[in-house]
């Protein structure tokens, strides 16, 4: 699917990472914290093909919208955004883990290729 989920609390972070990979083909929903985030897969889950999650958001964090997720949606894909080093998001997370870590600051044009890994 090339639909993809963006939550992020940073505004101008969503826009760009939004506009990068429309330009790609990607049709791309956006939350501004980790309920709407969840709340968007509820409605949109079966489309989704990758969801794109910050660690630190209001309302829920990352780790609370990861498992929001993988409640509705076991096999749901999610990928961690965040500045914090792997060490230490990785015990964030049970045996549950995402399929990985993007490390913020990245660049956009990394990103992209980030994104198509994810999405295989």
């Amino acid at each position: 699917m090339k639909r993809i989920l963006i939550a992020d609390d940073e505004r101008m972070l969503r826009k760009a990472l939004s506009k990068v990979l429309s330009r790609e083909g990607y049709d791309i929903l956006v939350a501004a914290d980790g309920a709407e985030a969840v709340e968007l897969y509820r409605e949109h889950g079966a489309s989704i093909g990758l969801v794109i999650l910050d660690m630190n958001m209001p309302v829920l964090d990352g780790p609370g919208a990861f498992a929001g997720i993988r409640s509705l949606s076991p096999s749901a894909r999610i990928v961690m955004a965040t500045g914090e080093s792997a060490s230490d998001v990785w015990p964030r997370f049970g045996e549950d883990k995402p399929l990985g870590i993007l490390q913020k600051p990245f660049s956009l044009g990394a990103l992209v290729g980030h994104v198509e890994s994810f999405m295989d």
